[in-house]
């Protein structure tokens, strides 16, 4: 199976790196940022998407993966209870409570789940299925 990592951070690329290597994984790395102009082109057979929203995005994950593919999606949640202190602070950044469910509505939802983790944070977490074509 071809694995294809991306981030902004080239840290994070390194660990992923070491993280494969460690596994004895052929997986592929980027450094670069994720738009619409550079989604990693498909198709593929899943996607998996963490502490990262871009709303621009949602159309590229569904252009860009097979019919049945899995998607697991799980990204920081706007709360009444969220910490002000967490980051990322900014609106855009934050999901709105059942948003990540309506945004995908090619997709057949496996397991959804908002909740917070103790410390102030507040999260949206989706598996779910791509339609298959008729």
């Amino acid at each position: 199976m071809r694995v294809f990592g991306v981030d902004s951070s080239p840290q994070r690329i390194a660990a992923a790196r070491l993280e494969a290597r460690k596994l004895g994984s052929p997986a592929e790395f980027a450094v670069q940022e994720v738009d619409a102009a550079n989604f990693p082109s498909g198709p593929w057979a899943g996607i998996c998407v963490c502490h990262f929203l871009d709303r621009g995005l949602f159309n590229e994950i569904s252009r860009h993966l097979l019919p049945g593919a899995v998607l697991v999606y799980k990204t920081h949640l706007a709360h009444p209870l969220r910490s002000p202190l967490r980051r990322p602070r900014r609106s855009e950044f934050l999901l709105l409570p059942g948003e990540l469910l309506a945004a995908l509505p090619g997709f057949v939802p496996l397991r959804y789940a908002e909740w917070m983790d103790g410390e102030g944070g507040a999260y949206a977490g989706l598996v779910a299925r791509r339609y298959y074509s008729s």
